[in-house]
């Protein structure tokens, strides 16, 4: 499958990641556990090599995310952090029911863009995280657990939908304020390149 691309001084990472392979997730958004044949069901995102400076102090401190919660569709998943692989895509969850946060970049409740990944199944019967996340409504709430025992709300503000090899630059710009972009992929999976074709991008505001 391939991955999306986001701009500025990463693109080039952000380029390899959006053509190495799948995601079953914000905003990129991706995996081998997509479902039973599925080698990489979310699609694997090129963020920046270096770590993004935020541009201004966050209203609270906030520390790593270890859980996701969102009530709409029923989630409620433990957070993976991840890096960038060997190729340099974002790493993925180890399985189908956790999420992969991308470390590198702000943590949920920093000014700028977090960014986290899930599966998605190709397989009805072989459930995944990010299933429904087509489902999200704008004002539904994400909520992040830190490692602090913060509860960090965020308003579902729009969700989009990229093909696989776009070259969206909102997931990962930087921003004064605090946003969370959930991806995951979505179409019809191809059983034959074992990828979807697309990648369904949910944005996020926090709600302090």
């Amino acid at each position: 499958m391939t991955h999306l691309k986001p701009h500025s001084k990463f693109v080039d990472i952000i380029t390899k990641l959006m053509i190495a392979g799948g995601l079953a997730i914000i905003v990129w958004i991706l995996w081998p556990f997509a479902g039973p044949g599925a080698q990489n069901p979310i699609p694997p995102v090129n963020p920046p090599v270096k770590e993004y400076v935020q541009p201004h102090e966050p209203p609270m401190a906030v520390g790593v995310p270890v859980r996701i919660q969102i009530p709409a569709i029923g989630v409620d998943a433990a957070v993976q952090p991840v890096g960038l692989t060997g190729e340099g895509a974002m790493g993925v969850p180890d399985n189908l029911s956790d999420v992969s946060w991308y470390q590198k970049g702000v943590k949920p409740g920093e000014a700028g863009q977090a960014v986290i990944a899930g599966h998605t199944s190709s397989r009805g019967w072989v459930p995944a995280v990010f299933d429904d996340l087509d489902k999200l409504q704008a004002g539904d709430k994400i909520i992040i657990v830190d490692e602090l025992g913060n509860k960090i709300s965020f308003a579902v503000r729009e969700s989009r939908i990229y093909e696989a090899d776009a070259n969206p630059a909102e997931i990962y710009t930087g921003s004064s304020q605090a946003h969370l972009n959930l991806i995951t992929c979505t179409g019809k999976f191809n059983v034959i390149t074992q990828s979807f074709p697309q990648r369904l991008v949910v944005f996020s505001d926090a709600q302090f």
